[in-house]
């Protein structure tokens, strides 16, 4: 099933454009603003750990605290500047770099199929209120597009149904480590200060 040489033929049609495309610049906008506060929020937890040493260095701080990305705990002791605390940086490197890759272009590539399926269903609406009884043929072409349509939403969910149940049950594990992480602090501190 393709959609885009469909969509394609009818967006080069005056009267269907502005109907087809009715919606698209909203959820355009936010494809972008979810790609863009994922990369920045992905390189701020980059970057954060780094700025960190050099903020010590700068400060001539004796023993100086070598942080990773990601808060955790871990099976095996992770020295300071070693080997292994290098290769669990670089690690968690490529996990941010996968989740924003992910992210930004897994979201908006439903919304894509979805905008296009939404495009053919109301220009089925405005070729159905543009029939007669005499034009069968129109009649015809709706309903075979129109069982197209089901077929795309079918793909859709048996391609995109696991993908927001992971997502779903991620997000729930992710709630649920927070939660207990909140439960073993002692006391939130808002300013640290090196020592």
């Amino acid at each position: 099933m393709h959609l885009d040489p469909y969509f394609d033929k009818m967006l080069s049609n005056p009267n269907l454009k502005d109907s087809v495309l009715d919606g698209v610049a909203t959820f355009r906008c936010l494809s972008w603003a979810v790609a863009a506060f994922v990369f920045i929020s992905g390189n701020v937890y980059i970057l954060a750990p780094i700025i960190f040493i050099i903020y010590q260095y700068a400060h001539h701080v004796e023993s100086i605290k070598y942080l990773l990305p990601y808060p955790g705990v871990y099976p095996w002791p992770i020295s300071p500047n070693g080997f292994l605390y290098k290769c669990h940086y670089i690690y968690e490197i490529f996990a941010t770099f996968s989740l924003f890759s992910l992210t930004s272009s897994i979201e908006p590539l439903f919304s894509l199929y979805s905008f296009q399926m939404i495009g053919q269903m109301r220009e089925m609406t405005y070729r159905l209120a543009q029939i007669d009884n005499t034009n069968e043929r129109q009649l015809r072409k709706c309903v075979l597009q129109y069982t197209t349509l089901m077929k795309c939403r079918n793909i859709l969910q048996k391609i995109y149904g696991p993908i927001i149940l992971w997502m779903m049950g991620t997000n729930a594990i992710i709630l649920c480590a927070l939660i207990f992480q909140l439960t073993q602090v002692r006391s939130i501190r808002y300013i640290k200060r090196i020592p």
